[in-house]
């Protein structure tokens, strides 16, 4: 496990649901007077394994506010196809949950 930085675009009151699943998280640059507006938000979050976080970021449809997790797909073909994989599962259970 290491230390995540990556930069997010995202409005601030967004952060809420990065910082429910990682409440030690540091938010830098966050102007709260443009509270609606998107921003570019660093955020750092020490301890946390990659994976999960780019797991967490596609299951709360964030991912692609994420420079970092851009990047990767855009130059790792590996990492690209595994995150690929995920989505494909994840919208596979989007399906069967709402057919009950």
């Amino acid at each position: 496990m290491g230390t995540i930085i990556d930069i997010l675009k995202i409005k601030p009151k967004e952060i809420g649901i990065i910082h429910g699943k990682y409440p030690n998280c540091i938010v830098l640059n966050l102007n709260l007077h443009n509270y609606n507006n998107v921003q570019k938000i660093v955020i750092v979050i020490p301890g946390e394994e990659e994976n999960s976080y780019y797991d967490f970021l596609l299951e709360h449809c964030i991912a692609m506010s994420s420079k970092e997790f851009i990047y990767r797909i855009n130059h790792e073909k590996i990492f690209a196809e595994r995150m690929m994989a995920r989505a494909a599962k994840l919208v596979e259970e989007i399906r069967d949950n709402n057919t009950l």
